[in-house]
């Protein structure tokens, strides 16, 4: 695998991203994902401006699922201010196509971001 990668995200996020204001990316634990290590580069890039910044991975967990990810590590630092509690910030992830679904058989991972 590449030691780099290419995160598209919207660009609320992003900004958050780029500013500090979010510390930890999550995603299904999809290969790609799982096999990510600390050290690697992620470009993030926004959707809508195509705008670019890249972290480095601090540290990887793994979890059955978003409430147990978001229960443990908190909402703040995946999410900012966007939810205000466990079952708001369950909801933007599985908002995306496939994510409720794909948390099911494949668990969530956690990824520690660091400038």
């Amino acid at each position: 695998m590449s030691s780099e990668i290419t995160l598209v995200v919207q660009h609320m996020y992003f900004q958050m991203i780029l500013h500090g204001e979010k510390t930890f990316e999550g995603r299904v634990a999809k290969p790609k994902y799982k096999a990510l290590r600390m050290g690697q580069r992620i470009h993030f890039q926004s959707a809508e401006t195509k705008d670019q910044c890249e972290r480095s991975i601090a540290s990887i967990a793994t979890f059955d699922s978003f409430n147990s990810m978001l229960e443990t590590l908190g909402i703040r630092p995946f999410l900012g201010d966007t939810a205000k509690n466990l079952e708001e910030g369950c909801a933007v992830y599985h908002a995306f196509p496939g994510y409720k679904e794909d948390e099911k058989t494949s668990g969530v991972v956690a990824i520690q971001l660091q400038a």
